[in-house]
Formats: structure tokens, sequence, C-alpha cells
């Protein structure tokens, strides 16, 4: 969570540089970006690996690395 002074910080940088053109903006929409790097604690993206062992009678069993499929959709095919 951005501490709001921090927040704050990043708004009237954005702000100001929406009133100004040229380089002046992009000086200030620069310093709004540094302000939001330096801000962020980590962006994490993580998955798991799992391992599934479906009869080949199963029908929809298993998933992919972020999510399994949906009991919902495994069906029991004739054999």
């Amino acid at each position: 969570m951005v501490h709001p002074s921090e927040s704050e910080r990043v708004d009237a940088a954005v702000i100001k540089a929406d009133a100004e053109t040229g380089s002046k903006a992009i000086s200030d929409y620069q310093t709004a970006g540094k302000q939001l790097i330096t801000d962020v604690a980590y962006a994490d993206l993580s998955y798991g690996a799992n391992q599934y062992f479906v009869k080949p009678y199963v029908q929809g069993g298993g998933g992919n690395a972020l999510y399994d499929n949906s009991w919902t959709g495994i069906s029991i095919l004739a054999h």
C-alpha cells in the first residue's frame, strides 16, 4: 500500500504535467513514473507446477500452470 503522501506526490506531478507542454510535461511525467517505481514493493507472479495422473477415460481432468480445470467440467467416458 502506498502511503498517502507518496500518492499525492505522484498525483501532483501528473496534474502539473497535464497543464504543461513539451519537455516540461515530459520531465514531470518522468518524475511521476520514477516515483511509482520507487514506491512499489514488488510485483510478483507466482504459479505452481502440478502433476496429474488421469485415466484415458476421464475427460476434462488436469489443469495448466495457473489453474486446475473446473471439477464441474470433468466427466467419465464409456470404457
